[in-house]
């Protein structure tokens, strides 16, 4: 994933039983030079998979909620300039250069409705 704004993504279920609203992966996923906010998951939250640690660099994670914690991620192995707004149910391993945990982005919220139309503010 590579280059990417991922919001405003919903499981829709909040029994547990779902995954990850934002990038739920099952094997090796790399995500470069990305902007994850505003996803809500079911058990889940917006970075969580079942097999390996997803890579992440340059990347924005924040604003992410669960039903069962995890809001931003589980686990991510850093390599290098990531902002994660909640970690306090992640494991951040890797590169510690230039990443930022407990930072608010001061993103507010990236959409608006105009017109029943959802847009990019």
């Amino acid at each position: 994933l590579t280059n990417t704004v991922v919001f405003w993504n919903s499981v829709g279920d909040t029994s547990g039983i779902n995954g990850a609203a934002g990038v739920f992966h099952n094997g090796p996923v790399a995500i470069r030079n990305c902007t994850i906010v505003d996803n809500s998951g079911g058990i889940l939250g917006a970075v969580a998979g079942f097999v390996g640690t997803p890579t992440v660099r340059n990347t924005i994670i924040a604003d992410n909620t669960s039903t069962f914690g995890g809001g931003d991620c589980l686990a991510v192995e850093s390599e290098g300039y990531n902002l994660i707004e909640d970690a306090s149910a992640c494991t951040v391993s890797g590169d510690p250069t230039g990443v930022q945990t407990g930072v608010d982005p001061g993103m507010g919220t990236p959409f608006q409705a105009a017109n029943g139309v959802m847009v990019v503010a």
